[in-house]
């Protein structure tokens, strides 16, 4: 399910489908001589990515950004458990710069955030599992990207 704003709204859209796939598959009188077991259900029900998105209220230098950030070899750290593993900037074809963040959501996982930051300040980021998540990065992420405002030039 996608387009969700809450757990809850997917969970209940994800009901829906089912319903509907029932009705569809159920009312035909062909699938019913093939004794199919009646309904489909939603078990083991998990968000696996949130999608979040921020506004640096004054537009970004993202080609000094890129510079600064690629010159110092990839290890711009956020936090104790946020690397930067990719940076990307191409404004011929794509006028975003795109980052790439490694982080330990505990002792068994390991996550890929992915960043998107653009000229006028809006930033789009994906890969978290929980709200909670997305706003800290999002948080730590803004500290870190205000110095290349161009308010602060």
């Amino acid at each position: 399910m996608t387009g969700a704003q809450t757990k809850e709204e997917c969970k209940c859209a994800a009901l829906r489908v089912c319903r509907r796939i029932n009705y569809a598959v159920y009312r035909n009188a062909e699938t019913t001589k093939l004794n199919l077991p009646y309904g489909f259900h939603v078990h083991n029900f998990k968000v696996e990515n949130v999608v979040g998105t921020f506004q640096i209220p004054h537009p970004l230098k993202l080609d000094v950004m890129y510079n600064e950030w690629k010159a110092a070899n990839n290890n711009a750290i956020l936090s104790e458990n946020l690397q930067l593993k990719k940076i990307i900037y191409n404004p011929e074809h794509f006028p975003g710069l795109r980052l790439q963040y490694l982080t330990n959501v505990d002792d068994t996982e390991r996550r890929r955030i992915m960043c998107m930051l653009f000229n006028n300040g809006k930033c789009i980021v994906t890969g978290n599992r929980c709200e909670s998540y997305a706003r800290e990065f999002s948080y730590k992420l803004s500290l870190s990207v205000i110095r290349y405002s161009e308010l602060y030039s």
